[in-house]
């Protein structure tokens, strides 16, 4: 049997009553050829489990009315033992195992059928292969690379490329791995109207973006401070307030984040 249709995956939207969904592709074997995934309004997947008959329980599925031409299945409809609601979805796709089954003896014929039936499964494993292969990520056709390794799950982490674009590794939200950080705490004094910050050591360029915020816990009403940077240097940076502190106990906590120079 000739297989026309490349399809090999069919995802279908829950309308809170409809229990049958139609398989799009052939198959070979009613237990281990289709697979059903539920795909919950949250986005989490569960695979659903095959049972015989026509009766499935929770989260299971049955096929019926199957339709079965010379070896394979080329017509079935999926029944799924729970309603899916209009937020939920799912998933069917073929699955047939990767093995070849075939064993052709000596002087003992090869039937066209058989042929055909072991071309068909090279076929339909192919298929499943690349329905697989189109749910990754890929580098661009246009795109030379060696080989790409990839770090181990890491709690908590986050992945980015390496220095050498050369592979990914975990890193922490707030990795400043490369960079040169820059902060302190300056105490402003009475009647300041601005206050110059002062790199320890100076930054690539003026390009990073400084961060500063007040801090007054001695005083039962201080003023509500807000500051505008008006000077920015691979030095330091100055911030202006539009009015002067009117006691000695405010502070100005401050950092910046770039490349070393």
């Amino acid at each position: 049997m000739s297989l026309s249709s490349t399809t090999a995956r069919q995802q279908f939207a829950g309308d809170g009553s409809t229990v049958l969904f139609a398989v799009p592709f052939y198959f070979e074997t009613l237990s281990t050829d289709v697979k059903a995934f539920k795909t919950s309004s949250a986005g989490v997947d569960t695979e659903l489990t095959y049972v015989a008959g026509s009766s499935p329980g929770a989260g299971q599925f049955a096929l019926v009315s199957t339709t079965l031409t010379g070896n394979l299945y080329t017509a079935a409809n999926v029944k799924t033992g729970d309603t899916l609601s209009s937020s939920e979805k799912l998933t069917i796709l073929r699955g047939i195992p990767l093995k070849q089954t075939t064993d052709v003896q000596a002087a003992d014929g090869f039937p066209p059928e058989t042929a055909e039936l072991t071309w068909d499964r090279a076929v339909m494993m192919m298929q499943e292969l690349r329905e697989l292969i189109a749910r990754t990520v890929k580098f661009r056709a246009g795109y030379n690379t060696a080989d790409v390794s990839m770090a181990d799950p890491s709690a908590s982490k986050y992945l980015r490329w390496n220095s050498g674009a050369t592979a990914l590794e975990n890193v922490s939200l707030l990795s400043t791995d490369g960079l040169q950080v820059e902060k302190g705490v300056a105490a402003l004094g009475s009647g300041i109207t601005s206050y110059a910050v002062t790199f320890v050591a100076t930054i690539a360029d003026a390009s990073y973006i400084p961060s500063f915020w007040f801090i007054n816990t001695t005083d039962s009403n201080p003023i509500i401070m807000s500051g505008i940077v008006t000077a920015k240097s691979s030095g330091g940076f100055t911030v202006t307030f539009p009015v002067a502190t009117d006691t000695a106990n405010y502070l100005m906590a401050w950092s910046a984040m770039g490349d070393p120079s």
